[in-house]
């Protein structure tokens, strides 16, 4: 079994029964900082449906990965292929699975089209939408899917000391300085103490959603925004500068 679905094995095997009892839900919302674990379920769930097993190889015909586009978005026009997808009959599964990849990039039209689908459901119909923080979800497409929760993954490790003090001078810093702390973050090997760009974005999206969880309520637009960049930074090739500006300019 894949390392990264070690952790969720007694999960797969309640779904797998749930699959058998008849009870399998129509909708499901993975969410957690864990994005491997909650990939990998998603994969193994549409290996089972199709072949029997959740370590089956080849080419899964009834299920539809649905990510970003060019632009980062997950727009209507996906959203309504996806539906024509889940409105066709299953050939090799006894369900058609539909994974929408990055709940962050919907489109406000994508999520309103995704609502119409979820208040009739095809009979044969499985969703599983993939996000890190379901509460940036619409509450009548939360309400109608069942959440599972993946791990604390790697959000959450433990943080060195200097990730942390960077993000409290980061938060504390004027919109200018923190620009200037974003490309020093970007271009200078000894920030953070971590010679790999990628690694040190990483330490300060997870240092800089530690700080803001302090004060989760208060909070929740900045750490949608910083989770939902986290997101789309560790999954595609985007500009990291442009990102992290996004964040600077909405403190």
């Amino acid at each position: 079994m894949n390392k990264a679905l070690a952790p969720y094995k007694p999960l797969l095997e309640d779904l797998k029964r749930a699959h058998g009892n008849g009870r399998l839900a129509h909708g499901y919302i993975f969410f957690g900082e864990d994005a491997a674990g909650r990939r990998a379920a998603a994969e193994a769930l549409a290996a089972f449906l199709e072949h029997g097993t959740f370590t089956a190889e080849g080419v899964l015909s009834e299920r539809l990965l649905v990510g970003p586009d060019a632009e980062g978005t997950i727009g209507i026009d996906a959203v309504r292929r996806a539906q024509e997808f889940l409105w066709q009959t299953p050939q090799a599964s006894s369900r058609r699975l539909v994974v929408f990849d990055a709940a962050e990039e919907f489109s406000d039209q994508a999520e309103h089209a995704l609502l119409k689908i979820t208040e009739e459901p095809p009979a044969h119909g499985l969703i599983i939408i993939q996000a890190h923080d379901p509460g940036i979800l619409l509450p009548t497409i939360q309400s109608r899917f069942q959440k599972l929760h993946f791990g604390k993954g790697e959000a959450f490790v433990a943080l060195p000391k200097g990730a942390e003090a960077y993000a409290k001078k980061f938060l504390e810093t004027a919109p200018r300085g923190r620009s200037q702390m974003i490309r020093e973050l970007l271009d200078d090997d000894s920030v953070l103490l971590a010679p790999d760009k990628d690694a040190r974005v990483r330490l300060l999206l997870s240092a800089l959603m530690r700080e803001l969880r302090v004060n989760a309520k208060k909070n929740a637009p900045l750490l949608r925004l910083v989770l939902q960049k986290y997101a789309l930074l560790g999954q595609y090739n985007v500009n990291k500068r442009l990102q992290l500006e996004v964040i600077n300019q909405a403190l």
